[in-house]
């Protein structure tokens, strides 16, 4: 079964203001793709917010394409339309549903699948409280490069993987039973 894991970084408290994307193509409980760009988010980036988070500085972005550019370029709708995509916490889904609502693009249906959800639904050692992507990467063994998206992206595919191999059930059913 095929999915797509996501992870986005954003230049400042909004949501919007997607300046990273990172996404894994996986397919069979396989890595099969990968895509990450930064973006300009067309906006000043917060130093605290992003520079010491996620690293990401208004020098890295300068001169990438902007959001609206990516979405068509990359065809980011055709990539991920009516798709199984897997992120962590609710702020991936919101970020990328902002920006293409900021930008008066097409919006379109996802299949939505949150590995916080699943993980504390899979693994009893997993609280609200514990349930930072890196804290549960480190947990169930997966290697994670934090911040990097892309990096980050692949650990979320990973942890899916993870989770449906425990449950003994495929994506397409923890969809069903976890659909955020």
């Amino acid at each position: 079964m095929k999915f797509f894991s996501l992870d986005i970084k954003t230049a400042n408290s909004d949501p919007s203001s997607i300046c990273e994307i990172g996404i894994g193509t996986f397919e069979d409980g396989l890595l099969i793709d990968s895509f990450r760009t930064y973006i300009d988010p067309k906006c000043s980036i917060d130093p605290y917010y992003t520079e010491n988070i996620h690293g990401i500085t208004e020098e890295m972005v300068h001169g990438f394409f902007a959001f609206d550019d990516v979405y068509d370029i990359y065809r980011l709708r055709e990539m991920l339309e009516k798709k199984i995509v897997v992120h962590h916490s609710p702020f991936p889904r919101i970020a990328l549903e902002k920006a293409i609502k900021k930008y008066d693009l097409d919006s379109f249906k996802i299949l939505w699948l949150d590995t916080e959800i699943v993980a504390q639904n899979t693994w009893n050692e997993f609280t609200e409280c514990d349930s930072t992507l890196e804290n549960m990467a480190s947990r169930l063994g997966i290697k994670i490069q934090y911040p990097d998206a892309l990096q980050c992206s692949l650990a979320i595919g990973r942890m899916i993987i993870e989770a449906s191999n425990k449950l003994g059930i495929g994506i397409d059913e923890l969809v069903k039973r976890f659909n955020s």
